[in-house]
């Protein structure tokens, strides 16, 4: 299979440009990349945590509080917070800050909320234009005040009404059911629905200690990376032979010569908990032919200086860091002639007595010069870089990331001897993360990712819940956030252009489970041409398979494109215009879900390009994770290095 190229992850590009340029144990279901079964699975939440979350219901039954004032006021106090935000981010915006204003209403917006008794009518009108579907209003100040006001206005019409708390029963209830659902089989809806109720729970005020204990279970990071040192050694990895001219005072006397310095760069991860920490590690020698000029006297010298260098970094989710680099240097210095200007022979013979007397300390400077030389020369070059690093990691990842509520709410780096590691939790007020350890990676990787299918399923309901989307904007977001476009996305020219309005609820969700990926698009409207059609749930389930040189998917069954409900066994029948978009939607996504995709090895791309390609090891799916574990090809280099190291 021929290596695609691949766009890299943002964590890891700091070491992409260097300074010159667990035992598996047999279980079904789980393959190595030679067939094997291998890697165990990690167990999912238990039955007594989710027996001990449902006790806990039945106890939060006899604890309803009716809503009343103070509930009000704290609703109203996290709108004026969030319009503060607002209001800030606009006066910062110009013209356009001005723009949004007055589609607001602002002034009478900012009346609105300092009066005790607010126009309730007007700020549900307000709360109507800030849910359009326009792409300004999904980003987050926005989205602050429209949620805080959507609760604000819930609290206050249920202040009072008598059925609250046999709603209250209701929603425990639903709460109970799609725990033990989830505890049975973790799939996408019963996951929004807890995740639903808790987040009424919470806007409520209601069951507080429920609402902890079913966050807390449900707080795991829903994505895991792990790097081996080697992976990133080998993209470091450099040879450096660099010519440049010396011009220094040694124990007072001017020295000029060239030099050509020699030896390699290469990485070595540190140990650290809190953050990543990696050494950029230079063992550089320099030779050099130097004339050295004192007075009437000419030295001429040979010097060979063996300097051992580290410039620390620190990755962190806001930025990469550097400490100032250190080093270590050693001078020898071998004498070639003495000339003496003026003063004759007599001059010559005290040269070269002075010269030898002052060989060590002569030696001893120039090492402390060249310790102080290569610290500045790689301060500068890595502080250039790191600046230019970090400038684009705030302006094309941390900041639309953030501006659109995309950003995971923790990420967290760490080191060991062996590998670099991230850890991401991705979820909002209405969701909830991972509530079970991931299976294992296979042992022997290189590049290990488990991916809990929260993660995609929280960001897309984020990123594209009740949203209309047209081809054309989600091809041109997809290839700038993977970096290249799949070729069976391609736009096609010959026909006519389509757009779909995303459901409200899981827009498009993953479910991972039983070595099956299945993916569901869900849309209550499409629109071709000039066209309205109803909306369609599409559903492709991919059975991952191993092959002699890696894995593919295979579609496990037929495509599924029918309405929302739909049910073919209980006689629904479609109706002519829900047959005529099922064919038109049928042969568009059997180009994007094809019967049968290879995992092809991934050739790494840009600076990374000298670690070379990528082989799955292993692709395992299963109780709500997809684990993918990559090994790196050997290169010619390696095998020259390694069979150099044999002899």
């Amino acid at each position: 299979m021929t290596p695609r190229k691949a766009a890299w992850p943002f964590v890891l590009l700091f070491v992409a440009t260097p300074f010159y340029q667990g035992v598996c144990a047999d279980r079904s279901g789980a393959f190595s990349r030679n067939g094997s079964r291998e890697v165990p699975r990690a167990a999912g939440p238990t039955e007594d945590r989710i027996s001990g979350l449902i006790s806990q219901i039945e106890a939060a039954r006899e604890h309803f509080r009716p809503l009343d004032a103070g509930d009000v006021r704290r609703q109203r106090e996290d709108v004026v917070a969030a319009f503060a935000r607002l209001d800030a981010r606009l006066r910062r915006a110009g013209e356009v800050g001005q723009g949004w204003r007055d589609y607001l209403y602002w002034e009478t917006l900012r009346a609105a909320l300092e009066d005790p008794e607010p126009d309730i009518e007007f700020l549900g009108r307000t709360l109507e234009r800030l849910s359009r579907d326009y792409a300004t209003l999904r980003l987050v100040w926005f989205v602050e005040v429209r949620r805080a006001l959507e609760r604000y206005l819930t609290v206050v019409g249920l202040v009072g009404v008598e059925d609250l708390e046999l709603a209250y029963g209701e929603l425990l209830d639903d709460l109970a059911a799609a725990l033990s659902e989830y505890a049975r089989r973790p799939d996408p809806q019963s996951a929004a629905q807890i995740g639903a109720a808790v987040a009424w729970l919470e806007m409520l005020g209601q069951a507080e200690e429920l609402v902890a204990a079913v966050r807390r279970t449900f707080q795991r990071p829903n994505l895991y990376v792990r790097t081996s040192g080697e992976l990133l050694g080998a993209a470091v990895a450099d040879d450096v032979d660099d010519v440049a001219p010396i011009s220094e005072i040694i124990r007072g006397a001017l020295v000029c010569g060239v030099g050509r310095t020699r030896g390699s760069v290469s990485v070595e991860l540190i140990p650290a908990a809190e953050r990543a920490v990696v050494d950029a590690v230079f063992r550089l020698v320099t030779e050099s032919d130097n004339v050295g000029h004192k007075g009437p006297v000419q030295v001429f010298s040979r010097g060979t200086t063996r300097v051992d260098a580290r410039k620390r970094l620190q990755i962190e989710p806001e930025q990469v860091s550097a400490l100032p680099a250190r080093s270590s240097a050693t001078t020898r210095t071998q004498f070639d002639a003495v000339r003496a200007l003026r003063g004759g022979r007599l001059v010559e013979r005290f040269a070269w007595r002075q010269a030898y007397r002052d060989q060590f300390a002569a030696e001893w400077e120039a090492s402390r010069k060249a310790e102080r030389r290569v610290n500045h020369r790689i301060d500068a070059e890595v502080g250039e870089r790191l600046a230019e690093a970090n400038a684009t990691l705030r302006a094309r990842i941390l900041r639309p990331l953030r501006q659109r509520r995309l950003f995971p709410e923790d990420l967290r780096f760490r080191t060991t001897t062996d590998a670099l590691h991230a850890a991401a939790t991705s979820r909002d007020d209405d969701q909830i993360a991972a509530a079970d350890l991931p299976p294992r990676w296979a042992s022997g990787g290189d590049l290990g990712i488990k991916l809990h299918q929260s993660m995609v399923n929280n960001l897309t309901a984020t990123a594209f819940a009740g949203q209309t989307v047209h081809e054309e904007q989600l091809v041109a977001e997809l290839t700038d956030l993977l970096g290249f476009l799949p070729a069976n996305l391609a736009l096609d020219e010959m026909a006519e252009p389509w757009a779909l309005t995303f459901a409200g609820t899981l827009p498009i969700s993953v479910l991972f489970a039983e070595e099956t990926v299945t993916v569901t698009v869900r849309a209550v409207d499409f629109f071709r041409g000039g066209a309205r059609y109803p909306g369609m749930h599409v559903t492709a389930s991919y059975r991952i398979e191993p092959e002699v040189d890696g894995f593919r998917a295979v579609l496990a069954e037929e495509l599924t494109v029918l309405p929302p409900g739909f049910d073919p066994a209980a006689g629904d029948r479609l109706s002519a215009r829900q047959q005529t978009i099922r064919t038109l939607l049928m042969r568009r996504f059997e180009r994007v879900f094809p019967p049968e995709m290879a995992l092809e090895p991934i050739a790494l791309g840009g600076p990374w390009e000298r670690a070379g390609v990528l082989d799955f090891a292993q692709v395992t799916a299963e109780n709500g994770w997809l684990v993918l574990t990559l090994r790196r090809r050997e290169t010619p280099e390696d095998l020259t290095r390694r069979l150099a190291g044999a002899d």
